[in-house]
């Protein structure tokens, strides 16, 4: 009896004795984990601009040391939309001259001004900070959180993670514009695929179809387009398009 109830002390002892090695295993991983993010954001901050804001960077999928990253020049602006059509998209946005650049072993490879969108001081507005699951109720309280930017999905049809799209707004419901950034693997540089582009929403084969309806927004022209990747040229270009009134009763 007396040895039984001994195995059972040790083997819970052996137990709770695993759990905390574990939790402090786990625990010292996440912290090195968290330390080596902050070293490499301190590192890419370095390389900027005094005054700039890094935004977002993210690892290129795939590459060893190499990185996308979004910063903003100084003198940017912090903005807030109450709830709203372009607070929709935009939430609590920055107004400034973005960059998008890339960087590899801890050296700017090249650097891009993001063009700027219905400015007239050559800035563009992104978003910072939304709510990811719709906005709040009257009476539920949510958080807003920082939106990321450098999302890398195919958007070219080469079964390549390399693209990431940017949305801003005019400030119409359901006017809004997109562009697509990358990674170019042939080049090794950071390259846009796209200006903005109204309503623009490709997909993983590198297609996109717009419409503008009658009626849309007083629209009194149906106009299709489609979109095309063309893996040449590196750009989106439309393949075809048809424009036709619209008939009123």
């Amino acid at each position: 009896m007396k040895k039984s109830l001994l195995l059972s002390v040790v083997f819970i002892a052996f137990v709770a004795i695993s759990c905390i090695i574990f939790y402090f295993s786990t625990l010292q991983n996440n912290q090195n984990k968290s330390s080596t993010v902050s070293d490499q954001e301190n590192l890419i901050k370095s390389l900027f601009p005094n005054g700039s804001f890094l935004r977002d960077f993210q690892k290129v999928p795939g590459q060893n040391n190499t990185y996308l990253a979004i910063y903003i020049e100084s003198g940017y602006q912090f903005n807030s939309w109450e709830l709203s059509c372009p607070g929709m998209i935009l939430g609590d946005s920055i107004i400034g001259k973005y960059h998008l650049s890339l960087i590899q072993n801890g050296q700017i490879i090249n650097d891009l001004t993001l063009p700027e969108f219905y400015d007239n001081n050559n800035r563009l507005e992104l978003t910072y900070k939304n709510y990811t699951d719709g906005w709040p109720s009257e009476g539920e309280t949510k958080q807003k959180e920082i939106i990321k930017l450098l999302d890398f999905q195919d958007l070219t049809g080469d079964g390549l993670d390399y693209e990431f799209l940017l949305t801003t707004t005019t400030g119409g419901c359901s006017l809004y514009n997109r562009l697509v950034g990358a990674y170019d693997p042939d080049q090794n540089k950071a390259v846009l695929y796209s200006n903005w582009l109204f309503r623009f929403e490709p997909d993983s084969s590198g297609k996109s179809y717009y419409l503008f309806d009658c009626g849309d927004h007083g629209n009194e022209k149906k106009i299709e387009k489609q979109y095309q990747f063309n893996k040449t040229t590196k750009t989106y270009e439309v393949i075809w398009e048809k424009e036709n009134p619209c008939i009123i009763n």
